[in-house]
């Protein structure tokens, strides 16, 4: 079975080099969602 779609987003963010912070700041989302979503902690959104 592959990666889960949060570990997806996390290497995806890493491998540009990226906090969590600067991605919320290009992507305009949260950074508490875009945690959520890495730690696929869906109901935290």
């Amino acid at each position: 079975m592959g990666d889960s779609l949060g570990e997806y987003f996390q290497r995806a963010r890493e491998a540009k080099g990226l906090t969590v912070e600067e991605a919320a700041a290009r992507t305009r989302i949260l950074p508490q969602f875009l945690k959520a979503v890495e730690e696929n902690n869906y109901a935290r959104l």
